[in-house]
């Protein structure tokens, strides 16, 4: 029986979770946030997202890094995310890592969604590696 797809996503190595979680820690400071952290990966697409193009790619590219830059970012009351890019495609609106979620709003990662809220930084280069992530 194959395995069923549950999302695809350039996870991101050590260095730039580190890096991430550095920026998401000073951002809280002082702030009426009560943080879960991920800075883990940036989603291409969900199983319910999923296209022939995106598969195809995925496939063919699975295990390979690729660059990635944070130019901007942004929040809503339940998530803080950068907004990023990459060669790679991507069944979002706008691409992105969710850097944390606000526990006191019961916030989940999929708020990163939803943010309208979008301020450019200098833009801070990442790596991700391309993996597929699978329903257990």
């Amino acid at each position: 029986m194959e395995k069923e797809i549950l999302y695809i996503a350039l996870e991101l190595d050590k260095d730039s979770k580190d890096t991430l979680l550095d920026l998401a820690t000073d951002l809280v400071n002082g702030v009426n946030f009560t943080p879960t952290f991920y800075c883990h990966h940036s989603t291409l697409c969900f199983w319910t997202d999923l296209t022939e193009e995106l598969l195809e790619f995925a496939q063919e590219h699975i295990g390979e890094e690729f660059d990635i830059w944070a130019y901007m970012i942004g929040y809503n009351d339940k998530a803080v995310a950068v907004g990023v890019d990459y060669v790679c495609p991507c069944a979002n609106k706008i691409k992105h890592i969710t850097l944390m979620t606000n526990a006191k709003t019961n916030g989940k990662p999929k708020d990163s969604n939803y943010i309208t809220k979008w301020n450019r930084i200098n833009p801070i280069k990442l790596k991700g590696v391309l993996t597929i992530y699978y329903k257990s």
